[in-house]
């Protein structure tokens, strides 16, 4: 383990150590080449910008909330059809000029 190559570089509790020298024993390791962060939270709801059958308008509706079997879809649609109720009402509010 090299402490240059740990995703908790920043808060490392071998700090002070010297970054490109290896560290053994450390719990705390996690090599943030295999790390993703996500744009959400799992189990959090996420919505899409719609349009209403009856009328045709724009609208913000639920999309999906999640979850493991989901995570791809939500990884590659997140920010352009999927979105938090906040950034769905900015871009629903963007679309509409």
């Amino acid at each position: 383990m090299i402490c240059d190559r740990c995703y908790f570089n920043t808060n490392c509790q071998y700090i002070g150590r010297n970054k490109k020298s290896k560290v053994s024993g450390c719990s705390c390791f996690k090599d943030r080449e295999l790390v993703v962060e996500l744009p959400c939270k799992f189990g959090e709801q996420l919505y899409s910008i719609r349009t209403r059958c009856d009328s045709e308008k724009l609208m913000i509706g639920k999309a999906l909330t999640v979850n493991t079997r989901n995570l791809g879809f939500v990884i590659a649609n997140y920010g352009t059809t999927l979105f938090r109720k906040e950034e769905a009402q900015h871009k629903l509010d963007e679309i509409k000029g």
